[in-house]
């Protein structure tokens, strides 16, 4: 009997193999050629200094993909299977790319990210950890915690979060969210009140960052001290879609 996931990465091939016009056509007006064809005549990040016209050049440029990202995601809203395929094509042409292009790699990623998320909603849990894997920045560091704990590799989750939490302490409460999802109460506690200490010793001056901070982890801390606490189900994915 075949599997829903099957199903899924077959259509997802055929859909690669068989390019329709308008997929193309998609494809190409909307991603490739304005961001890809206008920045082969831009700067590179090969360029130590940029002066403010080659500056605002790149600036236009990424507020174009960011408005191109966002047809992307209302693509995924309606036909998963082709924005796959349509990702697929994307980071193709990137990799074919010459130069090495300083807002495409920022492309790059987000495609691998929408990719991932894409995946994750197809419950292709494996399939999303390789696209989260493209990077160590923040959202990809959280985005395999995410994953890790759907394919119940809680120690590998453990670990990226540790990992983030050396570079932001302030990750502390993605910890205790992550013990609540596995129901480690007093390990939830420690973690939100590790937080809430810190953010005190150090918000001398009571900054707005560190003050919604101490309130959540209050809430939570609570909440965790009641008889019957309600426990966070679910370690959120947070999506990429451009706001």
């Amino acid at each position: 009997m075949i599997s829903a996931l099957e199903t899924d990465h077959e259509k997802i091939e055929t859909a690669n193999t068989k390019c329709n016009a308008t997929h193309m056509k998609y494809l190409l007006n909307i991603l490739l050629v304005s961001i890809i064809a206008i920045s082969c005549n831009g700067p590179t990040i090969e360029q130590p200094h940029m002066d403010k016209t080659i500056s605002n050049s790149v600036v236009n440029e990424l507020g174009k993909w960011e408005s191109y990202k966002k047809d992307l995601y209302v693509l995924a809203d309606t036909n998963t299977v082709l924005a796959i395929a349509t990702l697929d094509s994307c980071l193709d042409s990137i990799k074919k790319q010459t130069k090495p292009i300083s807002y495409l790699s920022e492309a790059e990623r987000d495609l691998h990210y929408l990719k991932g998320e894409l995946y994750f909603k197809l419950s292709d849990y494996k399939s999303a950890l390789h696209e989260f894997s493209f990077s160590d920045q923040s959202a990809f560091i959280m985005a395999r915690v995410a994953t890790y704990i759907k394919l119940k590799q809680f120690e590998k989750a453990l670990s990226n979060l540790n990992y983030k939490i050396s570079i932001f302490y302030d990750s502390n409460y993605e910890l205790g969210k992550y013990y609540e999802v596995i129901g480690n109460i007093d390990s939830a506690k420690a973690a939100y009140q590790r937080l809430y200490d810190e953010d005190l010793r150090s918000s001398k001056d009571t900054t707005m960052h560190a003050v919604m901070f101490c309130k959540d982890c209050l809430e939570r801390i609570d909440e965790l001290n009641k008889k019957n606490p309600k426990l966070i189900k679910e370690f959120e994915l947070v999506s990429g879609r451009p706001k």
